[in-house]
């Protein structure tokens, strides 16, 4: 009695939802007038179109699994005074003032088997022996040795006023020691421009006492790539940016190289100096990304600016999603700042830590890591190399490629792309057209750096969710609309009839077939 009184509720159910429902040809499964083979093909088409209905769907999720978050550009352009002007590293390729040390006189003694004269004629070969990479497999010195090389490198580097001859920033000369300060890098003593300071860049309090290649004498930044500069911040603000395009609202630098300290021993037959441009936030890895600035050239650079944001909140996406790192996301032991070249730069010092057991002179490093002699500059040497091979390595064999460095791109990236053009660069000849009476211009080999802005707007990049709410609901309404001709209305439907009308036709049929009592016989 029960079971045929829940068949009957549901046969009224479903008669009542073909008639009444907004889906498309499900009406004519219950008429009348529809003969059992037209009834067969209606539920075929509505069973083919439910299946399409599912499988779209799926897609459609497959999409926003695999590729929730995308780059796109963005709808408006920034112009380049939101933009720092890009930190500009500069390092000689000669190593050492001849005064100072003369390497190349050195290094022919001792290929002649002669011995060092005195034991700072040994310090300063053992410390020239980590900048000067064409010499280290030559002289293999064995033996635990206490180097110190950065105080050593200093005393025999070039000072700022003997290697800059002068400088102009936004159109006005300016003295070079104002703009420019010393930074240690893997290319030994170095001098950048706009730089941030070490308190911004570096956790302090994480590295050795004595570790001190940055400069922590400027003012403390107003800009940092996810907050950008303040809106109250002036044209003076640290670090510096172009008011707009070309040579007068960029940086103009004129070096110098006394002849008699080239050399072609430390460095082979390359002379002049190295350029780096990065972000002032990124620490500098000249051996590796540098471009060349000759001898007696002028390079011209223009700079197109090229900023990575993001637009809408993506912090709860996993960084396997979003293929990027915030921040508070990726904490950095030596570093404040989070980007890629950071991350590699702390990678390559654990690495070499933990392969050699020390560091090389320029990484930042704790006050538990010592630094490598001279006798261990094969170890380190090549730590980027062995790095990208074992990342490839395990790539190849199927594991994550985030176990090795876990160094994604930072969600807030700033590149700088360059064109550049080199033209003879002849200061003496311009000194005597200008009736210059200095005597000492032809001592000297003389180079120009000239690096601006191309254009002075820049149209950025933005990460963003591939669908926001309206985006998936217009994407599953479009697909229900198609195979099903479904609505919103029509899931309320399936909804009210599965659980209100359900209640009340049951009720309703208990109502007017109430259960029949039972007589049992009667007992005298």
């Amino acid at each position: 009695m029960f079971a045929s009184k829940v068949k009957n509720t549901l046969e009224i159910l479903w008669r009542e939802y073909c008639f009444k429902t907004s889906l498309h040809g499900v009406g004519f499964l219950k008429l009348q007038a529809t003969s059992r083979y037209e009834k067969v093909m209606w539920s075929l088409w509505i069973l083919l179109s439910l299946a399409g209905c599912v499988y779209m769907t799926y897609v459609g999720y497959h999409k926003w699994e695999n590729n929730s978050v995308v780059i796109t550009y963005a709808t408006r352009s920034l112009h380049v005074w939101q933009i720092p002007f890009p930190a500009v590293t500069i390092c000689p390729v000669t190593k050492s003032r001849r005064e100072a040390f003369d390497f190349e006189g050195t290094y022919d003694e001792l290929k002649r088997g002669g011995e060092l004269r005195d034991d700072d004629s040994y310090v300063m070969f053992r410390a020239m022996l980590h900048v000067c990479v064409s010499t280290v497999n030559i002289f293999n010195f064995t033996g635990l040795y206490k180097e110190n090389i950065v105080a050593t490198l200093r005393n025999i580097s070039f000072p700022l006023e003997d290697m800059f001859e002068k400088c102009s920033w936004r159109g006005v000369a300016i003295d070079c020691g104002e703009i420019f300060s010393e930074i240690v890098t893997d290319e030994g003593v170095c001098y950048n421009f706009n730089i941030l300071t070490a308190k911004d860049l570096l956790r302090v309090e994480n590295l050795d006492p004595t570790y001190d290649s940055v400069d922590s004498s400027r003012n403390s930044s107003l800009w940092s790539n996810e907050e950008e500069y303040t809106r109250y911040s002036g044209s003076g603000v640290y670090p510096r940016r172009a008011l707009g395009a070309g040579v007068k609202a960029g940086l103009s630098v004129v070096l110098k190289t006394r002849k008699s300290d080239v050399e072609h021993v430390c460095r082979g037959g390359m002379d002049g100096f190295k350029v780096l441009l990065h972000s002032p936030d990124e620490f500098p890895m000249v051996s590796e990304f540098y471009m060349r600035l000759p001898l007696g050239k002028s390079a011209a650079m223009f700079l197109k600016p090229l900023l990575t944001k993001v637009v809408g909140s993506l912090e709860s996406e996993s960084f396997e999603r979003r293929q990027c790192f915030f921040n508070s996301d990726r904490k950095l032991r030596f570093f404040k700042v989070y980007n890629q070249n950071n991350c590699h730069v702390e990678c390559i010092t654990n690495y070499t830590f933990g392969k050699c057991g020390c560091i090389k002179f320029s990484m930042p490093h704790a006050p538990d890591m010592e630094t490598c002699n001279s006798s261990q500059i094969a170890c380190y040497q090549h730590g980027l190399v062995a790095i990208n091979e074992r990342s490839i390595r395990l790539q190849l064999q199927g594991a994550s490629t985030y176990r090795v460095c876990n160094c994604l791109p930072a969600c807030y990236e700033l590149v700088y792309n360059k064109e550049i053009s080199y033209t003879p660069y002849n200061a003496e000849a311009q000194a005597i057209s200008k009736n210059d009476s200095s005597n000492d211009i032809s001592n000297f080999y003389h180079s120009q750096l000239l690096i601006a802005m191309k254009t002075d707007r820049t149209l950025p990049l933005t990460r963003c969710r591939l669908n926001s709410i309206s985006d998936v609901l217009a994407n599953l309404g479009g697909i229900f609309g198609l195979f099903i001709g479904g609505t919103t209305i029509s899931l309320a439907e399936i909804v009210y009839f599965c659980c209100i009308r359900s209640v009340r036709v049951a009720f309703t049929q208990h109502r007017l077939h109430p259960a029949t009592p039972k007589v049992f016989p009667w007992v005298p």
